[in-house]
């Protein structure tokens, strides 16, 4: 390949990545107005000789993807080609994807991404890349299932500071899925996971406050935790609101507020997954 082709490829993949900035920083005139042209620059470069544009273009696909199957396959494939290539953060772009999109989709996937995975423990380890293994070991998708190696490595993430880690052992602990249930263990877990800031977690936790279940019911604590969960992103958290201001229950009753996190649990429902 010449010179010439590989720098207009090169030139592609920089223009491609200064549009996808402007559109997060919201700097574009309107939001998503570059995709297409997007798209078209990092098929380019990838085309003529710039492996590394995979990576941005199956993670742009998938951001833009509105649910469109064709689409989140194609970046399926794209983020494999990524990973296989040996980029530390395509493959874990690869490893999310296969994970957070519909099994359906993701299924012909899975060893593909647990070999992915298994390269990066070896080569560049990562507190994610051990999360997502332990996802993949638990469920069986790509490994023989193995809850025992799963809550391992689940324990080795969370002792490195994984809130992920930490919600998955609570879950983990409150169902007896890798051993004897424990629920005293499991909201201890889930304390630990809601106050390192993850949403899952502190919505679920208040749900726990709301209910008493495995712990003392305090709704006080109950609002208090919601309102963070709906504020860190969780959907649960900002629907449960909306309708406890809606109809005042646990709550003064305020139709301002119950609209307000309407909107919320709308647009959190609604947000393009990112990988």
């Amino acid at each position: 390949m010449s010179d010439s082709v590989l720098g207009q490829a090169h030139s592609a993949w920089m223009q491609a990545r200064a549009l996808m900035a402007d559109e997060s920083a919201g700097t574009t005139d309107a939001a998503g107005k570059n995709t297409a042209e997007i798209t078209t620059l990092l098929r380019r470069a990838l085309a003529d000789g710039i492996p590394a544009a995979g990576g941005d273009l199956g993670r742009h696909l998938i951001r833009t993807a509105n649910g469109q199957r064709e689409v989140l396959a194609e970046a399926l494939e794209v983020l494999a080609a990524a990973a296989k290539a040996g980029g530390h953060s395509d493959a874990l772009s690869y490893a999310r994807a296969v994970h957070f999109l519909p099994p359906d989709l993701t299924a012909e996937h899975y060893v593909r991404a647990a070999s992915s995975l298994n390269d990066l423990l070896r080569t560049a380890p990562s507190v994610e890349a051990i999360v997502f293994t332990g996802y993949m070991l638990a469920s069986g998708q790509g490994y023989a299932a193995n809850p025992t190696r799963a809550r391992a490595m689940m324990q080795a993430a969370a002792d490195a500071g994984s809130a992920d880690a930490l919600f998955e052992l609570y879950v983990y602990d409150a169902t007896g899925l890798t051993g004897p249930a424990n629920l005293n263990t499991a909201m201890t877990r889930l304390h630990q996971a809601a106050k390192l800031g993850h949403a899952r977690a502190m919505a679920n936790l208040a749900g726990a406050y709301a209910t008493g279940t495995g712990i003392s019911r305090d709704p006080s604590r109950a609002l208090t935790w919601y309102l963070r969960a709906a504020e860190a992103g969780s959907v649960r958290a900002a629907a449960t609101l909306a309708r406890m201001y809606g109809t005042g229950q646990g709550v003064e009753q305020n139709d301002a507020k119950s609209a307000r996190y309407a909107r919320r649990a709308h647009e959190l429902a609604n947000r393009p997954l990112e990988v």
